[in-house]
């Protein structure tokens, strides 16, 4: 989360530097260091954990939370941290508070005590002094007036000086998204089949999109609601230029996401919006929703959180959020979007839908990410997840990634049975 604040404001990456402790048995302990620059300025702020810890992550990510809540003290940062990092936050929360308060008792006391001086002197007797008449030339007085107007312009010219300095660069113009005659003709070509603009520009922009009309149908396919498809694409329309009938449609688009046909069969008659969470409950989370992990205003404080931390990568709709991930450890890759659905999920009582947009990414890596999600976020009922489980995505990406390729290497089924989650038993 760190790392994520420095690249959203511009900063370097913070450097940790490991710290001597001392303590029974191998302790480690850590500071990280923050550059800042403010125009011309520029410095370093170095902040540690208090406290020593007998592993290295674990201390390491003591020290981030520290430098968070300094730069960001008063965001409820808290609601998306790991479990093991938020007794530590509440801590230095509570010191930053008495601390604020001691500051405003000070400043409220200095303050009340320049009233009080101000209104000692109103209450002394004013000293009044004659101006002694001064007697001058015609040339003297000419002289000092010159003088004067000399220094009148200096200063005049000085601020102009001032000025010139203060004047901002003009910013950079931002770049399209896409550009480029193809892809004019690809936007030709999806208006014409009745696409609305706004999805339209949804697929041209979206990392890693080619000039290959079947991949934008597939992506528009796959995530523009069904009210909002062109008639020819909808479902029941009796139409034969229709790609896929509508219950062939719902289960191809399951079958994208991992789903064995076998596993969907039984949804076939529904929406893809409405089998999408009744396949995620019965092969992915089986377990009940327990009402007491529903929490009030949890959802709008993570949303908060979530566009502070990430900023233009995070994008709500309704009952999606969509993030960008930038650094997975695949270069060639390069950035990945994950998709968290809430509809008809009683968040956070059961973890959200993860599912994952990429141009490379194959029904087995999607179902593989699916369940590790699902399996992560039972352990986090009841608190806000969605941090976590983008940042649980990004550690383990390029294992899961060489996983789903050399399990698709050496089974050639194209919708393979998967295994269930269930809630661990401490939990239960």
């Amino acid at each position: 989360m760190l790392n994520e604040w420095a690249q959203k404001n511009h900063r370097p990456r913070p450097i940790y530097e490991q710290l001597r402790c001392k303590g029974p048995g191998p302790q480690f302990k850590f500071g990280v260091r923050m550059s800042f620059e403010l125009g011309q300025k520029k410095w370093s702020e170095t902040y540690a954990s208090p406290d020593s810890y007998p592993d290295a992550t674990l201390a390491r990510g003591s020290t981030a939370v520290v430098a968070l809540h300094h730069l960001q003290p008063t965001l409820p940062l808290y609601r998306v941290l790991p479990p093991e990092f938020r007794d530590l936050w509440n801590k230095v929360d509570e010191e930053y508070k008495k601390a604020e308060a001691e500051r405003k008792a000070r400043e409220a006391a200095e303050e009340l005590e320049r009233i009080r001086e101000k209104e000692r002197e109103a209450k002394e007797p004013k000293h009044t002094h004659s101006i002694v008449p001064i007697f001058m030339t015609e040339e003297a007085r000419m002289t000092i007036e010159r003088v004067l107007q000399e220094m009148k312009q200096r200063r005049e010219n000085m601020m102009d000086i001032d000025t010139l300095d203060d004047v901002p660069s003009p910013a950079p113009a931002p770049s399209a998204p896409v550009a480029g005659g193809i892809m004019e003709d690809l936007r030709r070509q999806l208006a014409v089949m009745g696409f609305e603009s706004s999805d339209v520009q949804a697929t041209l922009s979206r990392p890693g999109a080619n000039s290959n009309l079947s991949d934008h149908l597939d992506w528009l396919m796959l995530n523009v609601a069904e009210s909002k498809l062109p008639a020819k694409f909808g479902p029941g329309k009796g139409n034969l230029e229709v790609i896929v009938s509508a219950e062939g449609r719902t289960l191809a688009r399951l079958e994208e996401l991992g789903f064995a046909r076998s596993e969907v069969d039984n949804l076939s008659r529904m929406s893809f919006e409405q089998a999408l969470p009744s396949a995620y409950k019965q092969h992915i989370v089986t377990i009940p929703a327990d009402p007491s992990h529903i929490i009030p205003d949890i959802f709008e404080e993570e949303i908060t959180v979530l566009e502070s931390i990430y900023g233009p990568d995070f994008v709500m709709s309704d009952d999606k959020m969509t993030l960008t991930i930038q650094n997975v450890d695949l270069p060639h890759l390069g950035n990945v979007t994950l998709d968290f659905l809430f509809g008809n999920i009683e968040y956070p009582a059961h973890p959200p839908i993860v599912i994952l947009n990429h141009e490379k990414a194959t029904p087995r890596l999607r179902r593989l990410i699916l369940e590790g999600a699902a399996s992560e976020g039972l352990v986090l009922v009841g608190s806000a997840m969605v941090y976590s489980l983008a940042s649980w995505v990004t550690n383990n990406f390029k294992d899961i990634f060489h996983k789903s390729q050399k399990m698709d290497d050496t089974s050639r089924v194209r919708t393979p049975h998967y295994r269930k989650v269930h809630m661990p038993r401490g939990n239960e």
